[in-house]
């Protein structure tokens, strides 16, 4: 599920996840769709390493604010495929970005709220 990265994440979204996840479930495969999800938060996790928003923060605040919508967009994705599985958490991912659970075509802006880890350590 590697994504080329010249492309970008709401594409891959949309061309790639979308697709498998759907057919997944489609077929009751329900660990195939499990499966679509890790390999996506994989993604998720390696665009993050591959841009480094944490270090562009001092010298490319816009292109940080980009790489930052990208993630919330691609975390309200997460938690609607997620929500089949753990409704209870996905639902806390929509609070926690500020959105409402819709079809995804009014998920322009994100009002991202501070909160506890969903999955503390222990």
């Amino acid at each position: 599920l590697k994504q080329n990265s010249k492309s970008s994440l709401p594409d891959f979204i949309v061309n790639v996840i979308w697709p498998r996840y759907t057919e997944a479930m489609n077929e009751f495969q329900h660990h195939r769709a499990l499966g679509v999800i890790m390999d996506f938060l994989s993604e998720i996790d390696g665009y993050i390493q591959e841009y480094e928003p944490y270090k562009l923060i001092k010298s490319d605040k816009e292109k940080v604010r980009a790489i930052l919508w990208c993630l919330a967009y691609s975390l309200a994705h997460v938690s609607w495929l997620l929500e089949p599985f753990l409704p209870d958490t996905a639902g806390k991912i929509m609070e926690i970005l500020g959105i409402e659970k819709n079809d995804g075509k009014t998920w322009g802006e994100f009002n991202v709220k501070s909160t506890a880890p969903l999955f503390p350590r222990k």
